[in-house]
């Protein structure tokens, strides 16, 4: 007799139905797909036929996505219905949950009234949680509507700027760490003259040069060029530019440090140019699931991630085991940051709504609160997820490390050495 298990109102979170790709670490949806707004997902052995009035209605979280999520949709949304029924087959969640999902691109493309308008229509319908925002100057906006709504919102935004009494994120980098750890990586590499890239944007971009400044005086790096650009360049646009850092500055490395909309006009450039420096990025490098052109524009690069890999002494096990139940359940294999990262969401709202002392929007806030070191699908082996009443940036220990795109696939570059330096 088989053991009953928790069941979904959908296979998959978006239309049509995904299918294997050949390379499981590019993203595994396509442009265009179609989101369910509505997903339920119910405990085992549920069965409320008999009980009229008194039946249960389901737990209501809102999931936004607020850029443009290209072939990413279904790698969001499957490990969220994944992580909630985990939750609930083993135990530990009871409730029903019903998922309800919007897209709503803001900035940098759009406005950031879209993310704003979709929150405050996601908490009048009902939602007692809101996973989103995912940039950072969306997440800046946001955070006064946040705390008028007195609502949480878990984000994955790497500012530290959005903080408050409701305001949650599991970070999807941290620009000050993001910062602290590429400069660690150039100084353990010997690239001491380093030509400098950004983009002239908002919130995210004025705090990685601000960070990165610091943390380069700190690991004795010397910012010998520094360009920032005001859009992505268009085909021929950066090649002078390029030409002029290869013919006069000689830098060690080529580095950048922003949000990561340009990043896909780097390669393009220098292979015109024929020039192939080493290429560092911040958390711009985890754009790479996003599309596969994206993917492949990136390749050379190294740069900030959140996974290990499956192999070595560092490797989470409990992503290894994601993988596993995730090609059980969705028939396909996929092996990128943003099946971990969407787990996590997930699951630490399913812990949430089991520690809540009241299911409104204070008791969903005093839920996540009650995490700690809580296990974690992101990172390596010491990371964890831990929230607190001042403290609500939820993974701590080794949850960013350095990856490289070699012929499309990722390698695992190592992480923060913790070492003070020391004079001779």
């Amino acid at each position: 007799m088989s053991t009953p298990r928790a069941t979904s109102s959908v296979y998959s979170g978006v239309t049509p139905t995904p299918v294997q790709k050949a390379n499981p670490q590019a993203p595994s949806g396509n442009e265009g797909d179609a989101h369910t707004e509505r997903i339920v997902i119910l405990p085992p052995s549920v069965d409320q036929s008999g009980a009229g009035a008194y039946a249960h209605e389901p737990i209501q979280i809102g999931f936004f996505v607020d850029y443009e999520p290209g072939e990413l949709l279904c790698d969001l949304l499957d490990p969220m219905i994944l992580a909630f029924e985990d939750a609930m087959n083993c135990g530990r969640l009871t409730h029903a949950v019903e998922l309800v999902t919007r897209v709503a691109v803001g900035l940098p493309t759009r406005g950031a009234r879209f993310p704003v308008a979709e929150y405050h229509r996601l908490v009048d319908d009902g939602a007692l949680l809101v996973m989103g925002p995912g940039v950072s100057d969306n997440a800046v906006i946001l955070r006064e509507h946040i705390e008028a709504r007195e609502t949480p919102a878990l984000g994955i935004v790497g500012t530290s700027q959005f903080h408050g009494e409701y305001c949650f994120t599991l970070p999807n980098g941290g620009h000050g760490e993001e910062a602290a750890l590429v400069a660690n990586y150039l100084a353990r590499q010997g690239y001491r003259r380093i030509a400098l890239f950004g983009e002239h944007g908002g919130t995210g971009d004025i705090e990685y040069r601000a960070w990165f400044a610091d943390q380069a005086r700190m690991q004795g790096l010397h910012v010998t060029f520094e360009h920032i650009l005001e859009r992505r360049p268009a085909d021929g646009e950066l090649d002078p530019i390029l030409v002029d850092v290869r013919d006069r500055i000689a830098p060690d490395a080529v580095v950048y440090m922003g949000t990561g909309w340009c990043t896909p006009a780097f390669n393009a450039a220098l292979g015109r140019i024929g020039w192939d420096p080493p290429r560092v990025c911040n958390a711009a490098f985890m754009w790479a699931p996003h599309d596969e052109a994206w993917m492949r524009a990136l390749e050379g690069w190294t740069g900030i991630d959140q996974l290990t890999g499956p192999d070595g002494p560092e490797a989470n096990p409990n992503y290894n085991s994601l993988l596993d139940r995730f090609e059980a359940r969705f028939d396909r294999r996929v092996d990128h940051v943003v099946i971990a990262l969407a787990y996590d969401m997930a699951r630490v709202v399913a812990e949430a709504i089991v520690h809540a002392p009241m299911l409104n929007g204070r008791g969903m806030k005093l839920g996540l609160e009650r995490i700690k070191m809580f296990p974690s699908a992101i990172g390596g082996r010491a990371t964890n997820i831990t929230f607190g009443a001042q403290d609500h940036r939820g993974y701590k220990g080794d949850f960013l490390v350095m990856r490289q795109l070699v012929n499309q696939r990722y390698v695992y570059r190592g992480g923060l050495d913790p070492r003070h330096r020391i004079g001779d």
